[in-house]
């Protein structure tokens, strides 16, 4: 008779503790907040208006960063990039432009485009650890675009290919 109370009791436990284990986790996963699962209003706070920007039949919708200020912080403190979303850094006139990971918080893939919006030089896959260190081409550039780590190699994005907005 003991070994049946102590049975029913254990299971008792370990099914209230089991349950227990899953309202923490659920909690904790509607605490927290990931990109993919940002609503529109979400992602409008987090990363500004959104302007389409296209690579051959690729729609992204691309952040613009076009004042010393906005290319000043770029990308610095958000959580990631929702898939579709890029930072499009735009120049009063070209120039060299290095940037860094400072304050990033996951890795990405930096492109550098001329005028006529043909990239001239890619950087994939930067590490946040990799600040201070700077990237980028030596000749001028007009545009940044900087996107999800890993996307310009899946989408050929290559020197001489162009975008358009």
């Amino acid at each position: 008779m003991a070994v049946k109370k102590f049975l029913i009791i254990s299971g008792i436990l370990l099914v209230s503790g089991y349950g227990f284990f899953i309202f923490l986790n659920n909690q904790s996963q509607t605490n927290s907040v990931s990109p993919s699962s940002m609503t529109e209003s979400e992602i409008q706070e987090t990363y500004g208006p959104l302007i389409p920007i296209y690579f051959g039949q690729v729609q992204m919708r691309a952040s613009v960063a076009d004042t010393d200020g906005e290319r000043q912080r770029g990308l610095s403190l958000t959580p990631s990039l929702p898939v579709g979303i890029v930072k499009l850094f735009v120049f009063d006139v070209p120039v060299v432009a290095p940037f860094w990971m400072k304050d990033m918080n996951y890795p990405i893939d930096i492109l550098w485009l001329d005028s006529g919006k043909k990239i001239i030089h890619v950087e994939s896959n930067l590490d946040p650890k990799t600040y201070p260190t700077t990237f980028g081409p030596t000749e001028p550039s007009l545009y940044v675009i900087e996107t999800p780590a890993g996307l310009a190699v899946r989408e050929g994005m290559n020197v001489g290919t162009s975008f358009t907005w």
